[in-house]
């Protein structure tokens, strides 16, 4: 799959920017929590968040299926949340964020060189904070 370009200019609205910062890279970036020992794979919230809300957390990137909304495709070198929030984090540091203007979807994309290690449409802001939230909320070791 080949990468989007990015653009010079701000894509994202203030109140994004807000949440994106407070609730992804600081939750990223601080010594407070604690990704170790937990197994998403064995434990049965992720699956429920997901046919809940309708989402999909994908740990491969061979799979990737352009037009899956609402489908994260990672790479998972750190475990399956590490792994989803660190490129989430990424993903917004490194501006590759594309938002489509005209019903303000957008796609995440994270890439090591010039390869991939993420890529998710979503359907809108409101559904990534949903997602995001919810797995906040319910994460535990």
């Amino acid at each position: 799959m080949k990468l989007s370009k990015r653009k010079q200019n701000r894509v994202l609205k203030e109140d994004w920017l807000s949440f994106l910062y407070e609730e992804i890279l600081l939750y990223c970036e601080n010594d407070s929590v604690d990704f170790s020992g937990y197994n998403l794979n064995k434990n049965p919230f992720l699956t429920e968040l997901q046919q809940k809300h309708q989402f999909s957390l994908i740990d491969k990137m061979k799979d990737v299926k352009k037009g899956q909304t609402d489908t994260f495709y990672f790479t998972n070198s750190k475990g399956k949340i590490e792994s989803f929030f660190s490129h989430l984090r990424n993903a917004l540091a490194h501006n590759r964020i594309f938002v489509n203007p005209n019903d303000l979807s957008f796609i995440i994309e994270d890439k090591s060189g010039n390869k991939l290690t993420m890529y998710a449409e979503i359907s809108s802001f409101e559904k990534l904070k949903l997602i995001v939230t919810e797995i906040k909320k319910k994460y535990k070791k």
